[in-house]
């Protein structure tokens, strides 16, 4: 008999060994950061001294650290420039996990509308890790929109749950700057989607949604790909990648 594999799941790739115990209530409970690394990462190594330390701060839980982990484990290698940009970025830490582990990445910058509560503890943990992180990370607060202008041609750009349209305007800097892009999506709406109407009533706005973003993009010169972490972190679980055909 044939294994039926959901291709829109996908097991945990930055912490493999939490595919023998699946920790789904950690997602759904309040464990604190520091419980969970006590009970599923017995190991001492590089990314679990980083969640160690972030758990000390008590100003991040384990949805969010392992949203941000496996998110960087289906990107990084596709994600190689010099210069990343981690728009929305919230607490930062996608792009401070591109700072800390991407040896050739030398400068990161997070942009949000402002610094999120904890953001700067975050950072310091990161830091008291891999101290080489300080040198390469910046913070602008500031919108989005226009962000192109800041940053130089070939920028890579991430985007991770940035809230509805605002994946649209990373998707729309990566293209100004002639850059590899990586984002997770979230907040669908049914008036969201550029495509048919009859497809946004019919069918799943979540999926839609992509569909027409990459066709945008592939014509545009890009070559999109869809990618998933584990839907037990979020149900908001799919990456779109683009990378320049030239």
């Amino acid at each position: 008999m044939s294994v039926q594999y959901d291709e829109t799941d996908a097991p945990f790739r930055a912490f493999p060994q939490l595919n023998k115990n699946r920790p789904g209530y950690v997602m759904r409970s309040r464990i604190r950061l520091t419980e969970f690394a006590e009970e599923y990462l017995e190991d001492d190594g590089f990314e679990t001294r980083m969640i160690r330390a972030l758990g000390e701060t008590r100003v991040i839980g384990p949805k969010e650290v392992l949203e941000s982990f496996e998110f960087y484990a289906r990107t990084r290698r596709r994600m190689r420039s010099a210069r990343m940009a981690d728009l929305c970025c919230g607490h930062g830490l996608v792009g401070i996990l591109y700072a800390a582990m991407q040896r050739s990445v030398e400068q990161v910058t997070l942009l949000d509308v402002r610094h999120t509560d904890g953001s700067q503890e975050i950072l310091n943990a990161i830091i008291s890790v891999a101290p080489w992180v300080e040198e390469k990370v910046k913070w602008i607060e500031s919108p989005v929109d226009g962000m192109a202008d800041h940053l130089e041609p070939g920028t890579a750009i991430t985007g991770v749950h940035a809230c509805g349209k605002l994946t649209d305007r990373c998707l729309e800097v990566a293209h100004q700057l002639g850059s590899r892009v990586a984002v997770m999506p979230c907040c669908y709406g049914p008036n969201q989607s550029g495509g048919p109407e009859v497809l946004t009533r019919m069918l799943d706005p979540w999926v839609v949604t992509d569909v027409d973003r990459t066709y945008r993009m592939e014509g545009l010169g890009y070559k999109m790909d869809w990618t998933y972490i584990p839907r037990m972190i979020t149900p908001r679980n799919r990456v779109l990648v683009g990378i320049p055909k030239t």
